[in-house]
């Protein structure tokens, strides 16, 4: 089920490689009203994008999964409980973007990691609780991508101070 959330995620990576330079220039001229104008509008833009995969997901997880997975269509839940996580780690990707043209290529690299020490911890546990089973790893993947994001989001916020209009994107 995991594989078929990266598609809309590769597409979204797609969209925010092309968004960067736009950001880019305007954090290099200083130009912070501006630079905050367009990361909004490219978390909005996202979510246009974002949110219907993650309903058509939650509507069609089964018929997704009977179709390209015939041998194995009971993952629909799966499938549904990790489209929680799309719009944290389309988000992601703008905000690495952001960090990483403000040289703060290292704070990625700290969430990254402080995510994937919470994530295994979950899964050890979670996953050894018979009536959690399987969606404990599939709780702590969501959990993971959230954790990313507020951690690298409060970055931004605080550190490059740009302000994010995130309740525009819900």
């Amino acid at each position: 089920a995991e594989t078929v959330t990266h598609l809309p995620l590769a597409i979204s990576a797609t969209f925010c490689t092309a968004i960067v330079p736009v950001i880019s220039s305007a954090i290099a001229k200083n130009d912070v009203s501006e630079a905050n104008r367009k990361l909004s509008s490219s978390f909005f833009i996202n979510s246009l994008f974002i949110f219907p995969c993650m309903a058509g997901f939650f509507v069609l997880a089964e018929p997704i999964l009977k179709l390209l997975y015939p041998s194995v269509p009971e993952g629909a839940l799966v499938l549904i409980l990790l489209s929680i996580s799309l719009p944290f780690s389309s988000m992601n990707y703008i905000l690495n973007c952001i960090l990483y043209e403000k040289e703060k290529t290292y704070i990625p690299a700290i969430a990254l990691i402080v995510g994937s020490v919470i994530k295994l911890g979950l899964n050890i546990w979670l996953v050894n609780i018979p009536s959690i089973n399987i969606y404990g790893a599939v709780f702590s993947t969501v959990l993971y991508n959230i954790l990313i994001f507020v951690i690298e989001l409060a970055v931004v916020k605080r550190s490059v101070k740009l302000q994010v209009d995130i309740k525009r994107c819900f």
